[in-house]
Protein backbone atom coordinates (compact mmCIF):
# COMPACT_ATOMS: atom_id res chain seq x y z
CA UNK A 1 0.00 0.00 0.00
CA UNK A 2 3.05 2.58 0.57
CA UNK A 3 3.97 1.84 -3.08
CA UNK A 4 0.33 2.81 -4.34
CA UNK A 5 -2.64 1.57 -5.69
CA UNK A 6 -1.41 -0.25 -9.18
CA UNK A 7 -4.63 0.79 -11.11
CA UNK A 8 -6.29 3.64 -10.91
CA UNK A 9 -9.87 3.97 -10.56
CA UNK A 10 -12.35 6.89 -11.39
CA UNK A 11 -15.77 7.31 -12.25
CA UNK A 12 -14.90 5.99 -16.00
CA UNK A 13 -14.29 2.41 -14.92
CA UNK A 14 -17.47 2.33 -13.05
CA UNK A 15 -19.50 3.07 -16.29
CA UNK A 16 -21.05 0.10 -18.63
CA UNK A 17 -22.30 -2.56 -16.30
CA UNK A 18 -25.61 -4.11 -17.34
CA UNK A 19 -27.31 -5.61 -14.39
CA UNK A 20 -29.93 -6.97 -16.99
CA UNK A 21 -30.38 -10.73 -17.10
CA UNK A 22 -27.61 -11.00 -14.11
CA UNK A 23 -28.65 -13.10 -11.14
CA UNK A 24 -28.51 -11.53 -7.25
CA UNK A 25 -28.56 -14.35 -4.53
CA UNK A 26 -30.13 -13.01 -1.24
CA UNK A 27 -30.66 -15.15 2.47
CA UNK A 28 -33.17 -14.32 4.32
CA UNK A 29 -35.88 -12.26 2.98
CA UNK A 30 -37.32 -9.94 6.07
CA UNK A 31 -37.85 -6.30 5.30
CA UNK A 32 -34.26 -5.49 3.91
CA UNK A 33 -34.12 -8.64 1.63
CA UNK A 34 -37.41 -7.39 0.19
CA UNK A 35 -36.09 -3.90 0.01
CA UNK A 36 -33.28 -5.68 -1.84
CA UNK A 37 -35.35 -7.92 -4.31
CA UNK A 38 -37.57 -4.75 -5.52
CA UNK A 39 -34.91 -2.42 -6.41
CA UNK A 40 -32.97 -5.44 -7.88
CA UNK A 41 -36.45 -6.33 -9.79
CA UNK A 42 -36.50 -2.48 -11.16
CA UNK A 43 -33.10 -3.46 -12.82
CA UNK A 44 -34.21 -6.75 -14.22
CA UNK A 45 -32.18 -9.03 -12.42
CA UNK A 46 -33.74 -12.47 -11.92
CA UNK A 47 -33.51 -12.86 -7.58
CA UNK A 48 -32.56 -16.15 -6.01
CA UNK A 49 -33.22 -16.44 -2.05
CA UNK A 50 -32.92 -18.53 0.68
CA UNK A 51 -35.97 -18.46 3.11
CA UNK A 52 -37.26 -20.61 5.81
CA UNK A 53 -40.77 -20.51 4.35
CA UNK A 54 -41.79 -19.82 0.61
CA UNK A 55 -42.36 -16.41 -0.27
CA UNK A 56 -45.61 -15.51 -3.09
CA UNK A 57 -44.06 -14.54 -6.29
CA UNK A 58 -44.95 -10.76 -5.99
Amino acid sequence: MEAGWPKRFGQGEMLGVNLRGKTLGIFGMGDIGRAVAERARAFGMRILYSNRHRLSPE
